[in-house]
């Protein structure tokens, strides 16, 4: 997909390839601490990720270009954001080079690293997720079974517990393979009802 906006403006960093449209005004403080965000990320992987091209885009120009207010990580390996540092989406990229996992994983590691970064932790609000929802709710067709911000709350709580219980290297897992073991789904569902 080619973005059809005139982007005036471009910083480099050591991470991004930062373009602001006249309409832009770059906040060099955010732009500074999200960009050692993104390198202590890699870091903490023990990966490199390319340098990223991140467009800034103000609400109305996103409209221009996608219909709608939209922020996201590409595919192709960039980001449009209508804000100046977003984590989630920079998140998708560290992980798209660990591995294409099913969705409920990719945004859990999203929230999980971008809570890292904003210091918010979002708990879900469902109480009782029994193994079999649970398992149902980490397929791509059960991902959308319930509202948006909660899937992501749980999902982000998962992963959260799979970093405290196995640490990185349990998370490059969840990266790597399809589906949690067992043991790990048991543990997550008797911890929600928990929470």
């Amino acid at each position: 997909m080619k973005l059809k906006l005139n982007l005036d403006l471009k910083i480099e960093t050591e991470h991004f390839n930062y373009y602001f449209s006249e309409n832009s005004i770059p906040n060099f403080e955010k732009i500074k601490k999200f960009n050692e965000f993104f390198g202590l990320k890699q870091a903490e992987y023990g990966i490199v990720v390319p340098r990223t091209d991140y467009f800034k885009l103000t609400s109305q120009e996103s409209k221009e270009v996608f219909g709608k207010k939209q922020t996201g990580a590409f595919s192709n390996g960039y980001i449009t954001s209508i804000q100046w540092d977003s984590a989630h989406e920079a998140s998708h990229v560290i992980g798209s080079i660990l591995g294409r996992p099913p969705r409920f994983i990719r945004e859990g590691f999203a929230v999980m690293n971008a809570a890292d970064h904003n210091n918010i932790i979002q708990n879900p609000t469902i109480e009782n997720l029994t193994e079999n929802e649970f398992v149902r709710l980490m397929s791509d067709e059960g991902f959308y079974s319930l509202p948006e911000q909660e899937v992501h709350a749980i999902a982000g709580t998962f992963m959260q517990m799979v970093k405290e219980q196995e640490g990185i290297e349990g998370i490059k897992r969840m990266m790597y393979q399809d589906m949690p073991n067992k043991k790990l789904i048991t543990k997550f569902t008797y911890n929600l009802a928990q929470l």
